[in-house]
């Protein structure tokens, strides 16, 4: 395993984020998450990995409403860190987030250290590619209104809008499409937050606009065939 350098070095920026290698693109479920060397198993927590953009969605189990954790933005992948850019994040823990990720069989071992009362303690995560290869869409919104994006994989979509610089709220949704059907997983606005909700099914191009109730959503990403997914390489 390589061994981290400082963060300086290490951390992606913007301009490495284009996109991202075809290996990382997918649904992926965490299977576990040990913080100190303890299990903690407390959320149901997908990300779903396009080629430029992802959105992650973290459900606690015990869920007492309002905000969860839900962020999404570009990605980029400097061997043997991956980095996450939250553009949007719900509960604003960190601009960005990134984590050392190596290949252990089909999974991906994530690992870092998370600050906890002015200590850096490490943690290990697992992450399981949980669905077959599918479509991707990327759409997304940063004007006057706010921001918001929708990233669809396969049969997994969220969507996440943030109007609270201008005096709204935060809204998150999450849908899977079963037997044909996209169904609701989870949905949670705060302050009235509008939906981003797109036809998720229609042939959009890059560069289309799409209307979604009071956000202008501009395609950056759709695929309707998907590359076939190999082995892990360089993580």
């Amino acid at each position: 395993m390589s061994v981290p350098g400082p963060a300086a070095e290490r951390r992606a920026t913007r301009r490495d984020a284009p996109s991202v290698p075809a290996d990382f693109v997918g649904v992926w479920r965490r299977r576990d998450l040990h913080v100190g060397g303890e299990l903690r198993d407390d959320a149901d927590v997908l990300w779903l990995q396009a080629g430029s953009w992802y959105a992650d969605l973290r459900v606690p189990h015990d869920d007492p409403g309002g905000p969860v954790e839900a962020f999404a933005g570009p990605a980029a992948w400097r061997p043997p860190h991956f980095t996450w850019f939250h553009d949007l994040d719900w509960c604003g823990s960190f601009p960005d987030d990134v984590g050392h990720l190596e290949a252990a069989g089909d999974d991906l071992i994530e690992r870092g250290t998370f600050l906890i009362d002015g200590d850096d303690v490490p943690y290990e995560e697992r992450w399981v590619r949980s669905s077959p290869p599918g479509p991707r869409l990327v759409a997304r919104c940063d004007d006057a209104t706010g921001r918001a994006c929708v990233v669809r994989v396969a049969d997994q979509a969220i969507g996440l809008a943030d109007a609270r610089l201008h005096g709204g709220g935060f809204a998150a949704w999450r849908v899977e499409r079963v037997d044909g059907e996209w169904r609701s997983v989870f949905r949670r606005s705060i302050d009235e937050a509008p939906f981003p909700r797109i036809p998720l099914d229609h042939p959009w191009r890059v560069g289309d606009r799409v209307e979604a109730g009071r956000w202008t959503l501009t395609v950056c990403e759709a695929t309707v065939a998907t590359e076939p997914e190999g082995d892990f390489e360089g993580a």
